[in-house]
């Protein structure tokens, strides 16, 4: 079977790293597989042996117009059975390139977030975000949500209208036998944070869907009221950045805030904390709280979109309305309290299981290639 994923990027996040592992898995499954990106850096390409594509060889004026026209080329080239696309960008892509071609292949398109493909331009845009985002899936075969919200979510805005045609199917990770990490960067010792310090951290890009002045706020509730000896690190890139250090200085914690652009192994960060927190406003899933409970750092994070599908609230973590900074506050202060153990591992097991999401995955292929 030839299997063509279209992905916006392949840097390094929760979509982008289970793309690459479902590619790779497929790859060990003798799949002739192909890997199309259009943006950033490529992280990935470093590290995996996976053939990819970046349609952009040279910068262009005309992007949208050059893209589309590279991935007709290519699809023209590679003759897919399945195309699976991530992601808005090369939804819209996609889209436009099939007026274009003869659709003797099935396409499946993967959910990764629950919302319209223009939410990020405003709400005077939802009306055509909804229109087009319905148009746009009206030409796929079947849609892959990676959680029970992100169906959720395009059944009651009756984006789709056969609830058939959508199946849910959650990221996967691969679990050590034990989990213990031996860490390459010590965090105390690097940015010199005392063995006094409480440590709060997040991993997350710095954009207006994670809500990290909520997060701060609540720190500052969270040092004053519970414990003044406490640091959070903040890991992601973003065009938040001087807006959310400007703020940490209006609320008088930017000296007990570190900054840190880029962490390779985010297991391995998340391994040092005291807790892992998450603060989002919606979330299509949240790799990173996969990766958060493989080491059993306290969670505490927003009861939005699928986080309650991940953590259990008060037994695997816990959960704050969002907005709520006073409760996030207090549940930062109350997750040093209890440790969960067992049931950390067991949930991740039985629901986010690398192996279930690739056979799952393959099943949805072979099913449209029959």
């Amino acid at each position: 079977m030839r299997i063509l994923h279209l992905i916006t990027s392949i840097d390094k996040g929760g979509a982008e790293s289970q793309v690459i592992n479902l590619a790779e898995m497929q790859k060990k499954e003798k799949f002739s597989v192909l890997v199309v990106y259009a943006k950033g850096e490529g992280y990935w390409k470093k590290y995996k042996k996976i053939n990819f594509l970046n349609l952009r060889k040279s910068s262009n004026s005309f992007r949208l117009i050059s893209d589309v026209l590279n991935i007709i080329k290519v699809i023209k080239k590679f003759k897919p059975d399945i195309i699976n696309v991530h992601l808005p960008y090369m939804e819209i892509c996609l889209f436009l390139s099939l007026f274009f071609l003869n659709k003797n292949f099935k396409i499946v398109c993967t959910k990764h977030l629950d919302n319209h493909l223009f939410d990020k331009i405003g709400f005077n845009f939802l009306f055509l975000g909804n229109l087009i985002t319905r148009m746009v899936a009206y030409k796929y075969d079947k849609i892959i949500a990676i959680s029970n919200a992100v169906k959720k979510f395009y059944l009651k805005n009756k984006i789709i209208d056969n609830p058939k045609k959508i199946e849910v199917i959650y990221y996967g990770i691969k679990l050590k036998q034990k989990i213990k990490y031996k860490s390459s960067i010590n965090l105390r010792k690097k940015y010199k944070i005392s063995s006094k310090d409480y440590i709060i951290g997040t991993v997350s890009r710095l954009v207006p869907q994670k809500s990290l002045h909520h997060l701060i706020n609540s720190f500052s509730i969270f040092k004053s009221k519970y414990k003044k000896n406490s640091k959070l690190i903040i890991v992601g890139k973003g065009n938040l950045k001087q807006k959310l250090i400007n703020y940490s200085k209006e609320v008088k914690i930017k000296k007990d805030i570190i900054w840190i652009d880029f962490i390779e192994d985010t297991v391995e960060f998340i391994s040092q904390l005291n807790v892992f927190a998450l603060s989002s406003k919606y979330e299509g899933l949240g790799l990173v709280l996969l990766e958060a409970l493989s080491t059993r750092t306290p969670i505490v994070a927003t009861s939005v979109g699928a986080i309650p599908e991940i953590v259990k609230n008060n037994i695997n973590g816990y959960l704050a309305a969002y907005g709520d900074t006073k409760k996030f506050a207090f549940l930062l202060n109350e997750s040093s309290k209890k440790v969960f153990k067992k049931k950390y591992k067991n949930h991740l097991l039985r629901m986010f299981n690398e192996e279930i999401m690739f056979k799952k995955t393959t099943k949805v292929y072979k099913e449209l290639h029959s």
